[in-house]
């Protein structure tokens, strides 16, 4: 007969199980947080995109009250930057495109007299 020693040392089944169990209600708990996260840092990188595109047309109109030099759309493009992206302008739209693929649109309309630029956040 096979005698079991004292000092053996090592996990149950049922301790093993009970490990396995616990793992997978975390990871059911963690994905769709983890997703959750990922959409809400998308949300905040478009609205850092909007609110930087935004400071240059304040910055543009300041200009254009002190030195009434009108700007442009190409203007605010061109007095943007935009980290992890490229931005571009077709008539009416400031677009950036992110290095993931992920394209944000946003309607540009033209400064009129002292009325400042706007832009619309999609």
């Amino acid at each position: 007969m096979i005698k079991k020693k004292r000092n053996e040392k090592g996990f149950t089944l049922i301790e093993l199980i009970m490990v396995i169990v616990l793992l997978g209600i975390m990871a059911a708990v963690a994905i769709p947080t983890f997703i959750d996260l990922s959409q809400q840092a998308q949300d905040a990188r478009r609205d850092g995109a909007y609110a930087s595109f935004l400071g240059s047309i304040t910055m543009l109109h300041a200009q254009y009250l002190l030195q009434s030099t009108t700007y442009t759309e190409a203007d605010v493009i061109t007095n943007t930057t935009i980290s992890g992206g490229t931005d571009s302008q077709v008539a009416g739209t400031l677009t950036v495109t992110w290095d993931d693929a992920v394209v944000n649109t946003y309607t540009y309309t033209a400064q009129t007299g002292l009325t400042s630029a706007q832009l619309t956040n999609p």
